[in-house]
């Protein structure tokens, strides 16, 4: 006789059989249906891709980005294993300390990285719809049949680059909001806000090639810039509040960065 084990949700059913649920549970399981799907191995990849995408409902469903990482790898592996090992740089971890426990394990980390090569590449084609912006990119960097270009090396570079520049100035409170209580001990709140992201990581690209990391006086003056520019009020206006996934909202607060940052450093 089988004993239910492991139930994590439902405890209380660890150790009972089958008999022992009450009759109306027991015609639920006996209603409920495993739905199975064969697909031989030597199928098409591309409908290896379009099948499981399509049949990823009901359930504990998975994340976004974690169905992009499952699905988009049958058409070709190097860009979501690049992006994967991007966001296990340490100048990444440390920008983004203040996700959640969660957020990691459902690879909202690696969305940041996805995100990031996006609307640093794609921005002009961001309608509204986040989720579907960011599949239709992976899928066309990783698809051998679309003609996206991505340079990997130089992408890299780009990215590595623009994530030592803030580890080595805002470092953990790189994406955090500013701390409006009354006489704070921070000038931030241990939090991590996705406009922020949004417009520093983009908003850096107006100077990043041309900054010289290894100087310390650069340092300093990037960490002073980027300080006065979380906790300008105009800035924090445009990052607080939901709704402000608008293509012009976004670039308004991408270019309010880049301006800032390309007058800094001319």
């Amino acid at each position: 006789m089988l004993r239910l084990s492991d139930c994590d949700i439902v405890s209380e059913l660890n150790g009972l059989t089958f008999d022992d649920f009450p009759t109306a549970l027991q015609i639920r399981v006996k209603r409920a249906f495993i739905r199975m799907e064969i697909i031989r191995k030597e199928t098409d990849p591309r409908f290896k891709y379009h099948m499981f995408k399509r049949l990823n409902t009901g359930g504990d469903r998975l994340s976004a980005q974690q169905v992009r990482n499952a699905t988009i790898r049958m058409l070709n592996t190097e860009f979501p294993d690049f992006v994967n090992r991007l966001s296990r740089l340490p100048t990444f971890k440390r920008s983004t300390e203040y996700l959640t426990s969660e957020q990691r394990l459902s690879g909202f980390d690696q969305e940041l990285v996805l995100r990031f090569f996006a609307l640093k590449n794609r921005r002009a084609a961001f309608k509204h719809e986040v989720e579907d912006f960011l599949t239709d990119y992976m899928e066309d960097v990783a698809d051998p049949q679309k003609s996206e270009q991505f340079d990997f090396v130089a992408e890299e570079q780009n990215f590595q680059k623009t994530f030592e520049a803030l580890a080595l100035t805002l470092g953990d409170y790189s994406f955090s909001l500013a701390n409006r209580a009354k006489n704070p001990k921070s000038d931030f709140t241990a939090s991590f806000g996705i406009y922020h992201f949004e417009s520093i990581t983009i908003g850096l690209q107006s100077i990043i090639a041309r900054i010289d990391l290894s100087s310390p006086a650069i340092v300093t003056k990037l960490d002073a810039e980027l300080k006065a520019i979380k906790l300008d009020a105009k800035f924090i206006e445009m990052t607080t509040g939901g709704g402000k996934n608008s293509p012009g909202l976004l670039s308004q607060r991408i270019s309010y960065v880049a301006e800032r940052l390309a007058n800094a450093f001319p």
